[in-house]
């Protein structure tokens, strides 16, 4: 009896400490939790109060996977309109043609190991906006494999710089002038 009353004994207090070790083992997955979802939601309203739209492009398609809420106030847009959207939707047939083909050339280029995520490409073009004027538009892109799905995408960000090159425009009349 006395045997099986410390085994007992013995089996109880590793039962108690595995116990503790899981009770904390779970609170820690709990605090790790909380601050993952404390950061997505940093990171969110990050993206989606910028005042400069950020997209996510699938570069085999073309077709916007992600498209920022401020799309709405930079061309007049809806998120949900412009993802799933090709990305010459909104462009004039030239810059469609010249940056569909640049697109595809840096993907390929980048899958065969000859760019890396640190290449930041700059683009310019003019883009529609739903009231039917023209902005002139400058991306910052770059590749970035998804880390769920490994698929390639082009990630970036526009900026309307309709009214910089307008005043470039005046400062070179201005100084031709003088």
């Amino acid at each position: 009896h006395e045997h099986l009353a410390a085994h007992n004994i013995e089996l109880e207090q590793k039962v108690e400490r595995r116990t503790q070790k899981l009770a904390e083992a779970l609170a820690q997955s709990r605090v790790a939790e909380q601050r993952t979802l404390a950061s997505e939601h940093r990171f969110r309203t990050l993206v989606e109060t910028m005042v400069d739209p950020v997209w996510s492009l699938d570069p085999d398609t073309l077709s916007f996977v992600y498209v920022s809420p401020s799309i709405t106030q930079f061309n007049g847009w809806l998120p949900d309109n412009a993802a799933q959207q090709p990305m010459g939707r909104h462009m004039l047939p030239a810059d469609d043609a010249r940056l569909s083909a640049v697109v595809r050339e840096r993907a390929k280029a980048f899958r065969a190991g000859e760019l890396d995520q640190s290449c930041v490409f700059v683009d310019e073009m003019q883009q529609l906006r739903r009231d039917g004027t023209l902005i002139d538009v400058e991306t910052r892109s770059s590749f970035v494999v998804d880390v769920q799905t490994q698929e390639l995408r082009l990630q970036g960000i526009s900026r309307d710089i309709t009214k910089r090159l307008q005043l470039q425009r005046e400062l070179k009349e201005s100084v031709r002038q003088l």
